[in-house]
């Protein structure tokens, strides 16, 4: 800005707790204008409220959890969309009942609707989101089930979806958690008509490759 130089101080924080000391450090140093972040939901809320506190301005480029921008915070901005922003919820059900019913040769209301999430605040806000669109749109919610996202094995849960018969998958996942909900549904042969992964882990090369989805 004005021909002065920016400069860029990398922290890595990647629990909540260390997102808390990050933000802490930084924001106490006269010397960072802007804080940006993150990636999970869980961290943003955290590391935007100590931000705020000490009156540095905290830029969220990642957190979709509704609760990110509920608290009023004076010093936070947030780029990216909340899901539980109405426009989110038209644009999706609007996407599943105008394509992907038509895909699938059904009216997306007859769909047999599976949904899993990451408990977090990120999965556990985008999952009410969902369930607000199926009450809304009258669709037919099967399955609804969460799971924590550093689960090692979430063979339960796939079952659990299969006994449902589940024809459209909507997965609510980190990249760790999304590549081992595909890898095991393959093996386990739970195959869904369409899988709709929402943000997160599902919009990463990395899940792409090692889960065998791209």
């Amino acid at each position: 800005m004005d021909g002065r130089p920016i400069e860029f101080e990398v922290s890595d924080a990647p629990t909540p707790e260390d997102a808390v000391a990050v933000a802490g450090t930084l924001s106490m140093d006269p010397d960072v204008s802007v804080i940006m972040g993150s990636y999970s939901s869980g961290i943003a809320i955290l590391a935007s409220e100590v931000a705020n506190r000490n009156g540095t301005v905290y830029w969220e480029t990642g957190s979709a959890a509704a609760e990110t921008t509920e608290r009023g915070l004076e010093y936070l901005l947030r780029t990216n969309i909340s899901v539980a922003l109405p426009a989110y919820q038209e644009t999706a059900a609007q996407f599943f009942e105008e394509v992907v019913g038509p895909a699938m040769g059904k009216n997306f209301g007859d769909v047999r609707v599976g949904m899993v999430y990451e408990d977090s605040a990120f999965g556990t806000s985008s999952a009410d989101a969902v369930r607000q669109m199926a009450g809304d749109n009258d669709w037919n919610l099967v399955a609804d089930l969460p799971y924590t996202a550093t689960a090692n094995d979430l063979s339960s849960v796939i079952e659990n979806l299969k006994n449902a018969d589940v024809e459209f998958l909507y997965a609510i996942s980190y990249v760790n958690d999304a590549i081992l909900l595909m890898k095991q549904s393959q093996e386990l042969g739970f195959e869904p008509s369409v899988v709709f992964g929402s943000g997160a882990g599902f919009t990463t090369p990395a899940s792409q490759r090692r889960s065998g989805t791209g």
